[in-house]
């Protein structure tokens, strides 16, 4: 069976996918499907089968309660209806309004009012992509946690750190088994793993030299038997001493496609849903920390308005020399209006702001705050990024 022309991911609300309680809200499940290429991709349909029934191996069993939404661009409509021959499986299916749908970028499809109940464990939802006449599947699976199972936080003590300096990590978990957490010390190839007992709820790194993800997997048990694994990646920063400034750029549309200044100035960028500006990324040609606060919303809005995504580096190609990657998912999080999110940026990375379903228009702050390569600024030297004199200082620090 060929690979699908589209790529797919899951996401869930809530994240991690837990059995409700009664009288909790529904989750709903977002499936996206990536164009990895440049030129739009049509597709005739995008059928989604879903298992059904109590068991572990089930999503729900009330499938008929399920909402299906397709993008908003006007290019599908979807049906579902249980398999006639086999009750455990349901159907959605996702087909082009006319002949086609071109997918230029994404298309989102969302599962609304889905009801989790049954047993803890794992499930597979089976996809077959139709184009050009031809199916081609491919499976994503769910993790359904014990009605308990809850990931509260998972916090550093300091984002950034000196040079051979350890991080102090805790969380608040409910429902573990047990934890791994995992990082890359000195040596950037090889990670550390450092396994714990769920009465634990912190730790120390060993001394770090460069920047590193430290991963908090939490541990529980299926209802199977088996073990269900969920994690959570932070970025720790290692300050080299003297550090050297640099630009951020904005990409996006052209109204808001800028380079910043060598200093952290409050900009402002609106997003809004059915216009050009649903989206946009920040990256520097330096390591930094990017500070975001959603500013305002519409009334009816979701509370949480803003998705915020680093993705994974792409492999290396046929012919090019592979690259160590500590980073090898997506970085993933969420911000509701009011409240600050400081994302350390590493040189060449994109981080990839969104609204989400729900909210139609954000407003949100941001600062830059680099620590890169570029122009170099002595420590003894350097005054807050937000301090306008500090332009002064790094200008005469020029090599």
């Amino acid at each position: 069976m060929d690979t699908p022309l589209l790529q797919y991911t899951l996401s869930t609300k809530p994240e991690p996918l837990h059995i409700q309680k009664t009288g909790e809200p529904p989750a709903s499940l977002a499936i996206v499907a990536t164009n990895p290429g440049k030129t739009p991709i049509p597709i005739e349909k995008i059928t989604l089968t879903i298992p059904t029934g109590s068991t572990a191996e089930a999503l729900t069993p009330d499938p008929d309660n399920i909402t299906p939404q397709v993008p908003s661009d006007g290019q599908w409509e979807h049906k579902k209806k249980t398999d006639p021959n086999d009750k455990t499986r349901y159907t959605i299916t996702f087909s082009a309004a006319t002949k086609t749908a071109k997918v230029s970028t994404e298309a989102r499809f969302t599962l609304d009012n889905v009801d989790i109940t049954g047993a803890s464990g794992h499930c597979t939802l089976d996809i077959t992509e139709t184009s050009g006449g031809k199916d081609r599947k491919v499976s994503l699976y769910v993790q359904k946690f014990g009605s308990e199972f809850r990931i509260n936080s998972f916090t550093v003590d300091k984002a950034v750190v000196k040079s051979g300096e350890k991080a102090k990590l805790s969380w608040d978990v409910v429902g573990a088994t047990g934890y791994t957490v995992t990082w890359y010390g000195s040596d950037k190839t090889k990670p550390q793993s450092l396994e714990l007992p769920s009465a634990k709820q912190f730790c120390e790194t060993s001394e770090l030299k460069s920047d590193t993800p430290v991963t908090l997997t939490a541990k529980a048990k299926s209802e199977t038997g088996g073990y269900l694994a969920y994690s959570h990646s932070i970025i720790v920063m290692v300050d080299k001493g003297e550090v050297e400034t640099g630009k951020l750029t904005v990409h996006g549309p052209v109204d808001i496609f800028r380079a910043d200044p060598d200093v952290g100035e409050n900009r402002k960028i609106t997003l809004e849903q059915g216009t050009k500006r649903e989206s946009c990324s920040f990256s520097s040609t330096t390591d930094g920390m990017l500070y975001i606060q959603p500013t305002s919303k519409e009334p009816k809005d979701s509370i949480l308005p803003l998705k915020l995504r680093i993705p994974a580096m792409k492999e290396a190609k046929e012919g090019e020399a592979a690259k160590e990657d500590p980073f090898r998912s997506d970085l993933e999080c969420e911000i509701p209006v009011g409240a600050p999110a400081t994302i350390p940026l590493l040189a060449g990375r994109r981080l990839i702001a969104n609204l989400e379903k729900d909210a139609t228009k954000v407003t949100f702050a941001y600062y830059w705050f680099p620590l890169g390569s570029g122009n170099r600024l002595s420590r003894q030297d350097s005054k807050s990024p937000l301090d306008s004199k500090s332009k002064k200082s790094q200008k005469g620090k020029r090599k």
